[in-house]
């Protein structure tokens, strides 16, 4: 998914976070490790779907949300616009799916 900007010859390429050379090592491995959590427990939570245990479902929704709290100030401190719109977008997402299902479950 392009979501960093490269220069070129006066130019602004979108390129992927494997492409993307303007940031320290260190700054993409933590991407990489926070991105990688995310898909994680969005995996677990959807086997826990299966399951059912409701009280587990609670603490893996609420870590799933602190931790794309924590990307998109990461991202914003690090200034890296196309990623942070990105992923704020898809927490807003997130948050309106969370509280139409807390509604429905009411």
């Amino acid at each position: 998914m392009p979501l960093y900007p490269k220069h070129v010859d006066g130019y602004v390429f979108s390129v992927n976070l494997l492409s993307y050379k303007e940031t320290s090592a260190v700054s993409i491995l933590i991407y990489c490790i926070l991105l990688g959590i995310l898909i994680l427990s969005g995996i677990i939570k959807i086997l826990m779907t299966e399951l059912k245990p409701e009280k587990d479902q609670r603490v893996l929704t609420i870590i799933s949300m602190l931790i794309g709290t924590l990307m998109i100030l990461l991202l914003a401190v690090t200034r890296e616009a196309y990623a942070v719109t990105v992923a704020f977008i898809l927490f807003i997402i997130k948050g309106m799916l969370l509280l139409k299902y807390v509604k429905t479950e009411n």
